[in-house]
């Protein structure tokens, strides 16, 4: 009898292992097939040594409550736009254009599949002079110009969720994720949909592919003054900085022993819990996001984060060759209820959505 109980235990154990290893060569599947390529420098950013914390004390120029003739259903991205107007894009899909002051100047496009039509727009950029929007229903990026006017649309779409903000860059490039799951971390292609390039690596994180689709949700900018790609990614404190042509040219991560305590334990419960769900097969994902939102203006990153627990902004300058957080802001205590959504900055001023559907404004310098 003891001597078939110990046979159990030993088969039980082995049986064990055995999955434990498969979902560790999950993990490694990337690892395992190709070498991962190396940033030409590391940069290391410690929140704790970030002196410069100011708090929001914004004002409000968009009430939702008091403009019920133009209501949003929720702003679901905020966008800087033509002669320094700000683009909304609410849940319902409708686009509209405010003044910096907050009012009401037009609504851009209307509802369809026909020239300068969208269904239900995920995302919108202004760039080069012209508004693309990301409209997956009619399986298109619709390009305007930028008084709303329709000029052409991209349907051959090869780029992944378009929801994962892609960036434009010279001669209209699109330069987005790469469709899932794919090797490569970028793809760019021309104003056609033709494939120009692919580059980049996926960051090994989750113990099976679903997983790692899902660690590696990011949004990307473009510079084209510098020509350079920014990655930020939503899930870990990492953001990469690649050229055009493909290469890796820095890697910025974001440590904090005391003001980010708070996220890398969450995420390392995260962690076990992915983990927990691939040893019984289960393609799930949960995260503990490092991002909210983010957006990039004029060599400045745009970070809706975490600091101490609570919801903050993280101003990071990338106009020099060693990037560093300029400026930290966090709610002054008459907002510290208001939860701040997304963040652009335009000029010298800093624009910011909340989950109660208002737009503050506040002088950055």
């Amino acid at each position: 009898m003891v001597k078939v109980i110990l046979n159990l235990i030993i088969v039980f154990f082995l049986f064990v292992f055995l999955i434990n290893c498969n979902v560790k060569k999950e993990n490694d599947y990337i690892n395992d097939k190709y070498p991962l390529q190396k940033p030409q420098s590391n940069t290391i950013i410690n929140i704790d040594e970030v002196k410069e914390i100011d708090t929001i004390n914004a004002k409000m120029i968009w009430n939702n409550n008091d403009n019920k003739k133009n209501l949003f259903e929720h702003i679901l991205f905020f966008q800087n736009g033509p002669d320094s107007t700000l683009l909304l894009l609410d849940l319902k899909g409708k686009i509209v254009q405010l003044s910096q002051e907050g009012k009401y100047m037009k609504q851009i496009g209307e509802k369809g599949s026909g020239p300068g039509e969208y269904i239900d727009p995920v995302y919108m950029t202004f760039a080069n002079n012209k508004i693309f929007i990301a409209d997956p229903s009619n399986n298109r990026i619709e390009v305007l110009n930028a008084n709303g006017e329709y000029l052409y649309h991209i349907d051959k779409m090869i780029i992944g969720d378009m929801r994962k903000r892609f960036a434009v860059g010279p001669n209209d490039i699109i330069i987005g994720r790469t469709l899932e799951p794919d090797h490569d971390l970028i793809v760019v292609i021309d104003s056609l949909g033709n494939v120009i390039r692919k580059f980049g690596d996926y960051i090994p994180y989750g113990y099976n592919i679903y997983q790692q689709v899902n660690y590696n949700n990011m949004s990307i900018f473009y510079d084209n003054n510098t020509n350079t790609i920014y990655c930020v990614f939503e899930n870990i404190p990492i953001i990469r900085k690649y050229n055009l042509s493909g290469e890796f040219i820095d890697e910025i991560k974001f440590v904090g022993n005391k003001s980010l305590k708070n996220y890398f334990d969450g995420f390392n419960e995260e962690l076990d819990k992915n983990f927990e769900a691939a040893t019984k097969n289960i393609p799930s994902f949960s995260s503990c996001p490092f991002v909210k939102m983010a957006y990039y203006y004029n060599g400045r990153l745009v970070l809706n984060s975490i600091y101490e627990n609570k919801s903050c902004i993280y101003v990071l300058n990338v106009e020099k060759n060693k990037p560093f957080i300029e400026r930290i802001l966090i709610p002054s205590e008459k907002d510290k209820n208001i939860f701040f959504y997304y963040s652009i900055l335009c000029y010298d001023k800093l624009f910011i959505t909340s989950y109660n559907n208002s737009i503050y404004k506040q002088r950055y310098r």
